[in-house]
């Protein structure tokens, strides 16, 4: 092969064009090789992660069975919670109920005492007054009194509220 350019040969090397044909096939066959062992590493990183996936979701599943059933426990445990503070409270004021109930009772059987004494007292037989059987009952007052006064302070000072805000 020859070169020509105007004035002719300049005297640089020439090689034929089958000999450039086969270097330049040569250069991309490298770079084919490096493409293909690329693209073999990709494969291999996309099914690492493939499997990783697998894995992490076999995981998921898991992990979410896992929640699911704490989440269920801790609203089981905390209704419970709710149905024990509800009737401790709904409690306190039954416990107060019965109180004033037996304290009305007390207060009634006091009157009645009260009126039975005012009768003794505005008697004029002084022989009926002394005859009257069952007074040491009409003077038996502080029966039970300590015991009141203290489920009395009890009542009133057991807290009140839960102290939730």
């Amino acid at each position: 092969m020859s070169c020509y350019v105007i004035g002719g040969h300049k005297g640089h090397e020439m090689e034929s064009l089958d000999g450039a044909s086969e270097k330049k096939k040569e250069t991309l066959r490298n770079v084919l090789q490096k493409l293909l062992t690329k693209r073999e590493e990709m494969e291999e990183r996309v099914q690492s992660l493939q499997e990783h996936r697998r894995e992490v979701e076999e995981e998921e599943a898991g992990d979410t069975k896992r929640v699911i059933a704490l989440f269920i426990d801790l609203r089981r445990r905390l209704e419970d919670l709710e149905m024990r503070v509800l009737r401790e409270i709904s409690g306190r004021a039954e416990r107060v109920s019965i109180f004033i109930r037996d304290l009305e009772i007390k207060k009634e059987e006091l009157s009645r005492k009260m009126r039975d004494i005012e009768e003794l007292c505005n008697m004029m037989d002084p022989l009926t007054v002394l005859q009257e059987s069952d007074t040491g009952d009409l003077c038996d007052t502080e029966d039970g009194d300590d015991e009141d006064r203290e489920r009395h302070e009890e009542l009133l000072h057991d807290g009140g509220g839960l102290g939730v805000v």
